[in-house]
């Protein structure tokens, strides 16, 4: 079950990264840095909180699977058609 717990922060992220980009007008390259840093900081700042959580941990194995999610949302929206312009 801890397995299936880690593997889930790829697709959560990347769905959130694949959101966030869309509320971009701009498909810039600009727009993808911003994207991965916001993401990436996210995550990193929700296992900060989790290390006060009784009972949890932070890890940085969730930070590095959150990173990988957040790839593959770019990657995703890239193929999608939407990719960078300009």
């Amino acid at each position: 079950m801890q397995i299936f717990n880690n593997i889930m922060h790829i697709p959560a992220y990347a769905g959130l990264v694949f959101l966030v980009l869309c509320c971009f007008r701009s498909k810039s390259l600009k727009m993808y840095i911003i994207s991965f840093i916001f993401a990436i900081l996210l995550g990193a700042f929700f296992e900060y909180l989790q290390s006060f959580v009784p009972g949890r941990y932070a890890s940085m194995s969730d930070v590095l699977l959150n990173a990988i999610g957040v790839v593959v949302g770019m990657v995703v929206f890239r193929v999608q058609g939407i990719g960078i312009r300009g």
